[in-house]
């Protein structure tokens, strides 16, 4: 590999990793940079190791939410009381009943019905629709009376509803994250709650998306050598940091501003990506 693949696969990596967590869909962005570069494909990248390297992304950016939300989520503290523990375990049953949608659609549906929704006029519908859904579920939940204060007052009845929701995320320009805020924002949650359980109710989901993707690999009797080792060490950590600048800008920025930048540039991309494929096919 030259310098030019690396450069490539270090830039794939920061998209992936900022996408996974701000609500425009790193499916959709992964597909159309894909579509770009359909013709200068690194020849090392087949298809199961581009798959390994999703893989590996997935447990990075994994890694990063729970590096952000440890204190949230990690119960085993000496610091913690009893009762601190109890409701970090209640939250773990809502971040788990929140997963389990996604997971189950992600089993149970047949591979070739996934790849058949993996065209770019999909992602571009997907992404528009998105973008006026969360102008209007924003616009409907600004001035409401929260259901949900705190963090761990989540209801299970609302985190099943919010992980049906992000169930939708196996169609590309969904954004699991657009998808759950959405949800969490017409079910009352606040727009910091909306983020923040959205970014927890997807650890389970890249945790099972990254092992069930390595397995598949190693299964099918494919091995890596060095240079497959350092692409996805290299990628795993260029996602990690990414996705923890990604988080922190997200928090940061969701306590004085709506999501309406997110969603604005969800609908011009999605316009733009039908443009090009009008325009391709008018050729």
């Amino acid at each position: 590999m030259n310098s030019t693949e690396w450069l490539r696969i270090l830039l794939l990596a920061i998209l992936f990793g900022i996408t996974k967590w701000i609500p425009v869909s790193s499916g959709a962005h992964m597909l159309f940079v894909s579509a770009l570069w359909r013709t200068t494909e690194p020849e090392i990248l087949t298809e199961s190791f581009a798959g390994l390297v999703k893989s590996a992304g997935c447990l990075a950016a994994a890694a990063a939410s729970m590096t952000m939300f440890l204190n949230h989520l990690y119960p085993f503290s000496r610091q913690k009381d009893s009762e601190q523990k109890r409701r970090i375990e209640a939250l773990w049953a809502r971040i788990l009943t929140a997963a389990v949608p996604v997971i189950l659609l992600r089993f149970l549906v047949p591979g070739p019905v996934l790849d058949a929704l993996c065209t770019e006029e999909i992602a571009a519908v997907m992404l528009i629709a998105g973008g006026v859904l969360l102008i209007v579920s924003d616009a409907a939940g600004r001035k409401r009376e929260t259901a949900a204060v705190r963090f761990g007052e989540i209801r299970l009845p609302m985190a099943l509803i919010i992980g049906i929701a992000q169930a939708l995320s196996l169609i590309p320009g969904t954004s699991g994250a657009a998808a759950c805020i959405i949800a969490a924002l017409l079910l009352g949650c606040s727009r910091y709650i909306a983020v923040e359980f959205s970014y927890c109710a997807a650890i389970p989901v890249l945790l099972v998306e990254g092992v069930y993707g390595g397995a598949q690999f190693f299964l099918a009797g494919n091995r890596i050598g060095a240079t497959h080792f350092f692409i996805l060490l290299a990628f795993a950590i260029f996602v990690y940091v990414s996705s923890m600048s990604a988080l922190r800008f997200m928090m940061r920025y969701i306590r004085r501003h709506n999501f309406n930048l997110f969603a604005f540039y969800r609908i011009l991309l999605g316009l733009l990506v039908v443009g090009s494929v009008v325009i391709r096919g008018v050729r």
